[in-house]
């Protein structure tokens, strides 16, 4: 900017002061003294001057207009930095006041995180005191041990001296396999031992030649795969002779068994247990142990076909023994009877099949008491009293089969049966005469169930009246976590419109609460799919961020417990989880949640869902663990009568006083069904319940509700062994003693494991050389071989048997009777279809004959018989099946009509509301054929019960 001139104080320049003094200098002359032309040039000047000094006013002017608007400019910037400047100063002070907030929660969060880390030091803390004290241990340990080492090194040392020297003086020594062209009893036996450790049957004789090549021995043969193999089917001969001879020298018996499907066919588990003594110790007391039926099929799950089942398996073993050298050395005979005599009960599921069975294999225990008790009164009798009773029971079966034309043309066999019945109801006539005492002996026959199933049952019928209870008590429920499909659906349901078909399906069809949480939880960290799921990345996470693993249990697999397991692992790391699923949200290439991973994470901070987490896990560390860990300790399930009600005792405490297991400080033995001290996973798993108690205001009403239902499933329905009238309640103290039933059925669900796991790892292994292997080796057979099993004779019945069963092709056999029960199955069911389509044709011209032949008047009506109203019923019903007809004005099924007077009502009702949709009755006449929609499965029995 220019440098301003300075002015007087009137405003003027010097210049034009001067201008303006000239003038008045010249105005002061008189006029006469200037001539014309002088006066014209001064007066030119003047306006010269004049015009100088207007130009010169312009641009001073135009400079002070500039300057005006720049510095009418610069104000406008200067107002508009200002307002600025003040916008910015609202933010600063809106940003120091979230700032401030910021910092008041991070105070708090820190005073929380430094109490929690002080928490954790003093734990961490204790556990470096007793890891120290372990490291002491360890030390000495380790002194201890390399000492041992040292004077085994020094021993292997003077061995090695002691063979070199030996080798030097011998020859390596050749171990001889065979024995006259036959393998050796101890070569044949190690094969066996091989091949259950699961080792190749085609590398077993290379390795018994490595590892007698490493001892200095040399072998003469290497042992064939094909050997091996029928070594294997030797064994299960010698299992089945040792089954048979057992069960022909005790005197009771237990029946238990389990079956499950694989590719679409039935297996099914048996076991006995019996009292037999230890071969290895025979002087020993006989104890009660498990011994293997091995692992049969079946065609179909019905209890007469297990029944029959086991039945042929029997027979089978009674055909191997008592053509066996033991059986004819020892007189010792073994028959399918026998087994049922001596059966004292069963024990399994507590499903409807295995009680049906149980009720199958009582009768047959009855029929073979009242055989044995008629042949002993007719062999223990004179010959006329036997002559006279048999007259007239065989009188009276000539007379059931019609005479004696018909009983001559009955086959052998048809006679023995009848025979046998004769037997019978002798030895039922013999029962009844029998002191009461020896009669209840005599029929003793009791069912137990396994205890794993009792306590899953509990589980589930807890958790079912725990979702029940949100309903019941007005509560807002557990967030909804349905599927990918459903979600889609139940998205576009909007607040007080009414739903449609299938947004009411979908929200039926969706699942909320703790147990569907736990199931989504192993779909993301454990999925029995390994290309699912986050799987290692979870495993690898949780190591990471927690410095040791945190294995997810197997919930996928539904293995037993997994579900309370699963709840207590997700409440004691919920942080770790929650940060985990962010973690999975934002490692993807599009960032985001699958469905399941978004209804996890829902579920991971929703209360209710969190609350039914908690007493899941509760319930699990509190009953299920222990409940179990006390049924193994003790396998006779005659000995857990007080535990029963021991559990009974503390699930009503706990419904009278949730706060037992909500809030710290409780007793041991008023927490834990056992009443003991807790291990260190429960009480982790208390302490992360506790400290979220505060955060579940339903989390008492949800314990109520849970040891209410799983009280009255166990009570009601799980724990009916000790109730009066079953059995076991008439047993004295001396007798419970004696007998046992196993408290699991832990037996049979691990050999049809075991089952499934050798099919996929030796898909074509055959189910009797598994069989072979499996039986041998549960039921200690090797021992059985050894002491009993001595003579030459029974080892070339064991080779000899090992061949037909290896040639008998039972593979093939199991397959074509599968075959065989399917194709049955489609024939019957064909037939059904086939006279179900015959009668959908029948009904067809039925009711279109009653359509051309409509009775629409009353009077004719009360003149029908029962068949035709019956049609005319027919036709009305089948009318309006597909119309806006209120269910209660709607024809009743016929077997709501009892009486002729009320059919004739409901027709006369029913042509009512005929007549008023179509208006006229010969119009109805016309249409009436056209009418008819065709068959309905679902009115079947009402159009037919008066006929069948």
């Amino acid at each position: 900017m220019s440098r301003s001139r300075k002015k007087p104080r009137n405003g003027k320049s010097k210049r034009q002061l001067e201008a303006l003094a000239q003038g008045r200098k010249s105005r002061r002359t008189p006029r006469t003294q200037f001539t014309a032309p002088a006066l014209v040039s001064r007066q030119n000047l003047t306006i010269h001057e004049l015009q100088k000094n207007l130009i010169h006013y312009k641009k001073q002017f135009e400079a002070y207009k500039s300057r005006y608007y720049n510095e009418r400019k610069r104000n406008a910037r200067l107002t508009k930095a200002n307002e600025q400047m003040k916008a910015r100063q609202k933010l600063v002070q809106i940003e120091a006041t979230r700032l401030r907030g910021m910092l008041e929660r991070g105070e708090s969060k820190a005073r929380k995180v430094e109490q929690e880390m002080r928490s954790q030091i003093a734990r961490l803390w204790e556990r470096i005191v007793g890891l120290e004290a372990s490291r002491k241990e360890l030390v000495r340990d380790r002194t201890v041990i390399r000492k041992r080492t040292q004077r085994l090194l020094s021993a292997k040392r003077a061995l090695e001296r002691r063979v070199s020297a030996l080798k030097k003086v011998k020859p390596a020594h050749t171990y001889r396999l065979m024995r006259k062209g036959v393998y050796t009893r101890q070569a044949r036996s190690l094969a066996r031992y091989l091949a259950a450790t699961g080792m190749a049957e085609e590398k077993i004789g290379k390795a018994l030649n490595e590892v007698s090549a490493m001892l200095g021995v040399k072998l003469d043969h290497t042992m064939s795969k094909r050997t091996v193999q029928r070594c294997i089917l030797e064994g299960g001969i010698a299992a089945d002779l040792q089954l048979a001879y057992e069960m022909a020298k005790v005197s009771k018996l237990c029946f238990s068994s389990d079956s499950t499907s694989h590719r679409h066919i039935e297996y099914e588990s048996r076991q006995i247990a019996m009292q037999v003594i230890d071969y290895s110790n025979p002087d020993a007391d006989p104890t009660w142990q498990m011994r293997s039926l091995g692992v049969g099929t079946s065609v179909d799950h019905s209890s007469e076909t297990q029944v029959a089942g086991l039945r042929k398996r029997l027979e089978e073993l009674a055909a191997l023994f008592n053509d066996s050298p033991l059986s004819k050395r020892t007189g010792i005979r073994f028959y399918p009877d026998d087994f049922a005599y001596k059966l004292i009960g069963t024990s399994g599921d507590h499903a409807a099949d295995q009680k049906k069975s149980h009720r199958a294999l009582e009768e047959w225990k009855k029929s073979v008491v009242y055989q044995r008790l008629g042949e002993e009164a007719l062999f223990s009798s004179n010959n006329l009293q036997v002559v006279a009773l048999l007259l007239g029971l065989k009188a009276q079966q000539i007379q059931l089969v019609g005479g004696q034309e018909a009983w001559d043309r009955l086959t052998e066999d048809e006679k023995a049966a009848a025979h046998s019945v004769v037997v019978r109801e002798v030895g039922k006539q013999v029962f009844e005469n029998l002191p009461q005492d020896d009669q209840n002996r005599l029929s003793r026959f009791i069912r137990t169930g396994c205890c794993m199933h009792k306590d899953l049952n509990c589980f589930k019928g807890g958790d079912k009246r725990m979702q029940e209870m949100w309903g019941s008590k007005c509560r807002t429920p557990p967030v909804l976590l349905a599927n990918k499909e459903n979600a889609g659906v139940i998205a576009g349901v909007r607040d007080g419109e009414a739903l449609n078909a299938d947004q009411t399906r979908a929200l039926e069809a969706s699942k909320r609460g703790g147990s569907k949480a736990a199931e989504l939880g192993g779909m993301i960290c454990n999925n029995k799919d390994t290309k699912k799921g986050q799987q290692d990345s979870y495993k690898f996470w949780m190591n990471l961020h927690n410095g040791y693993d945190v294995p997810y249990p197997d919930v996928s697999n539904t293995r037993y417990g997994s579900h309370g397991e699963a709840a207590a692992t997700i409440l004691m790391h919920r942080d770790a989880f929650i940060l985990f699923m962010q973690h999975v949200h934002d490692s993807k290439e599009r960032p985001g949640h699958t469905n399941v991973e978004k209804n996890f994470t829902s579920a991971l901070t929703d209360i209710p869902t969190l609350t039914e987490l908690a007493v899941l896990a509760v319930y699990h560390v509190a009953v299920s663990r222990p409940f179990m860990s006390y049924v193994r300790r003790h396998p006779n399930i005659l000995d857990l009568e007080d535990f029963f009600k021991q559990k009974t005792d503390l699930l009503d405490r706990v419904i009278g006083q949730p706060t037992l297991w909500t809030t710290p400080g409780a007793a041991h033995r008023d927490i834990f069904v056992d009443g003991g001290k807790p291990d260190e996973r429960a009480i982790e798993v208390f302490k992360a319940i506790h400290d979220l108690a505060p955060k579940l205001p339903d989390l008492d009403d949800a314990v109520i509700a849970f040891a209410s239902g799983a009280r009255d499933t166990f009570v009601e329905r799980f724990s009916d062994e000790f109730k009066s009238g079953n059995g076991i309640d008439s047993l004295t103290a001396d007798e419970r003693k004696e007998l046992f039933f196993p408290s699991t059925n832990d037996a049979n669900e691990g050999a049809l494991g075991a089952w499934r796991l050798a099919q996929r790892r030796r898909v074509s292994e055959t189910l009797h050389k598994f069989n072979s292997s499996k039986q041998a080796l549960s039921n200690g057979t090797e021992d059985f071989i050894i002491h009993i099993l001595t003579e030459e004779e029974d080892h070339q019945h064991l080779r000899r048997s090992a061949r037909d069963r290896d040639e008998s092709k039972l593979q093939d056999a199991i397959k074509r009777a599968q075959i065989e029960a399917n194709n049955a199955k489609v024939a019957i069911n064909r037939a059904k279809e086939a006279k179900r389509e015959a009668n959908r044709k029948k009904r067809e011209m039925e009711l279109s004959e009653t359509a051309r032949n409509l009775v629409l008047d009353d009077a004719e009506i009360a003149g029908l018989s029962v068949d035709a109203i019956n049609m005319q019923l027919n036709f009305h019903r089948d009318a309006e099946k597909d119309l806006d007809i209120p269910k209660e004005d709607r024809v009743p099924a016929k077997s709501k009509m009892g009486s002729q007077k009320v059919r004739i009502e409901q027709l006369k009702k029913a042509v009512a509301r005929y007549k008023a949709r179509s208006g006229e009755p010969e119009a109805a006449l016309v249409a009436g054929p056209s009418s008819f929609s065709g068959f309905d499965d679902n009115y079947e029995d009402d159009y037919f019960d008066d006929h069948s």
